[in-house]
């Protein structure tokens, strides 16, 4: 839960950010109310770069130690799709793919039985561990996460595992339906640039 405060908008395009955000949870783990402050405007100047810019976030080695100390204290829930978003690399990679690529991969039909067989199971009752979960009780976040899984079939057809369904389930909960092609794309860079080989190439 968290702490509200009014500030000065920064402008039309950044009105949904223009509160100051103090995480209960930096005020528990020992910072003061001060210090709460100072750390939730330091994630505002990082995510206002980010609106006013609308580029991936390029990250000066000046600037890491500091923003590294601010992820280790947590990013602010309402600015986690963004960051996730930027700092992962996914923005970078979903500008290079070019627009209508997510959108060309997200059909079920384009499927082959087979791939089209195991989704269906990953995402039964019983199985998908976030059917009970509010968004998956909607036909609209069922349909949201079986897109994001087809496109990644196609994407990376040996990359595919079992389990996947979860994964891409959670990022759709954290960065919401609306940021469905961005949850597609952190779930490829988490899966190819950040663990590496362990997940590629096993079998579904």
């Amino acid at each position: 839960m968290w702490l509200t405060r009014s500030k000065q908008s920064l402008g039309s395009a950044c009105q949904s950010r223009s509160k100051l955000l103090v995480p209960r949870t930096a005020l528990s783990s020992g910072c003061s109310l001060v210090q709460a402050r100072k750390m939730a405007n330091a994630w505002k100047g990082v995510d206002m770069e980010l609106v006013r810019s609308n580029e991936p976030l390029a990250i000066d080695p000046k600037r890491f130690q500091s923003l590294k100390f601010l992820v280790r204290k947590g990013i602010p829930y309402e600015l986690r799709a963004s960051q996730w978003h930027h700092m992962s690399g996914a923005a970078a990679r979903q500008v290079a793919a070019g627009p209508g690529y997510y959108a060309s991969l997200a059909q079920v039909k384009a499927l082959s039985v087979n791939s089209l067989l195991t989704l269906n199971e990953e995402l039964s009752p019983g199985v998908f561990m976030f059917r009970s979960h509010p968004l998956f009780k909607k036909q609209e976040g069922m349909d949201a996460v079986r897109r994001l899984l087809c496109a990644y079939v196609q994407h990376n057809p040996t990359g595919y595992f079992r389990g996947l369904a979860h994964i891409a389930g959670f990022l759709l909960i954290v960065m919401g339906l609306e940021n469905e092609e961005h949850a597609f794309w952190v779930l490829a860079t988490l899966l190819e640039d950040k663990l590496f080989g362990y997940c590629h190439g096993q079998a579904a």
